[in-house]
């Protein structure tokens, strides 16, 4: 008898392969999208989390400067110089040379120790009252510290703060209760590191302290009390922040502008 069983035809096999393919094409072309779709939603969390990260860290410093105080000294388009609070004191005792009060110069004082010291050569702010009476002459003092000794005073930690001979302000000027203020000068800025762009700080003469980053541009704008440009450091109120972090992925990136208000 003959064997009337056959197999697929030709034509059968190529519907079957191209059929086969596309759906393979189709299921294939489905994992890229999704993959490049969780590869640019990670992208996208982790330069929102750069950009927000780095907006807290200038916060915190940009609060730390006064208006009032003289704290910011210049800025430019990527970068700031000011100063903050590092040490601060209320005189307790005070001790001045011979002759008159009123022509005696300031040798040493004891403070309170709140918080941080004072070291031995630091350059510190003395608040010089004169008349008590008013407020149109107080002014604050700078100083150099020759050396500092640790003591207690009212039952409390103190250090004994020891002037320069040259010290500018007579003992009459500086009277018990007065603060004493030291300051670590800050920059502020953009630095290249390991091929990127972070964000950083210069405390006092040292190097670069990577706060945040990497970014890919970071600008302020400086304003002044009426919001517009400020023509001056004594001028600047507040810092328009605009940080810019790029990804990998095409398209992916995250851009963050705000106003800081510098402390009253």
């Amino acid at each position: 008898m003959r064997d009337r069983r056959s197999g697929f035809s030709l034509i059968e096999l190529l519907i079957v392969v191209v059929l086969g393919s596309v759906v393979v094409l189709a299921a294939y072309q489905v994992l890229t999208s999704n993959s490049q779709a969780y590869s640019g939603q990670n992208a996208k969390i982790e330069a929102m989390h750069t950009t927000r990260s780095s907006l807290d860290i200038l916060v915190n410093e940009i609060r730390e400067i006064s208006v009032g105080g003289g704290d910011f000294h210049w800025g430019i388009q990527d970068r700031f110089l000011s100063r903050i609070l590092r040490a601060y004191g209320i005189i307790c005792t005070l001790t001045t040379s011979g002759g008159p009060l009123t022509q005696q110069n300031l040798n040493t004082v004891t403070t309170l120790k709140l918080g941080e010291g004072f070291t031995s050569g630091d350059s510190v702010w003395v608040f010089a009252e004169n008349d008590s009476t008013t407020t149109t002459d107080d002014d604050w003092i700078r100083a150099q510290l020759s050396g500092v000794t640790e003591t207690t005073c009212q039952s409390r930690a103190a250090q004994v703060l020891s002037f320069q001979s040259t010290t500018p302000f007579d003992g009459d000027t500086v009277r018990l209760g007065s603060p004493v203020r030291s300051f670590h000068r800050i920059l502020i800025g953009t630095t290249n590191s390991n091929g990127g762009v972070f964000i950083g700080r210069v405390v006092g003469s040292g190097g670069w302290e990577i706060l945040a980053g990497p970014v890919s541009s970071l600008g302020f704008v400086y304003l002044d009390s009426m919001d517009n440009v400020a023509i001056s450091a004594s001028r600047v109120h507040s810092i328009e922040v605009t940080i810019v972090v790029d990804t990998d992925v095409p398209n992916v990136a995250d851009t963050l502008s705000t106003r800081i208000y510098l402390r009253n």
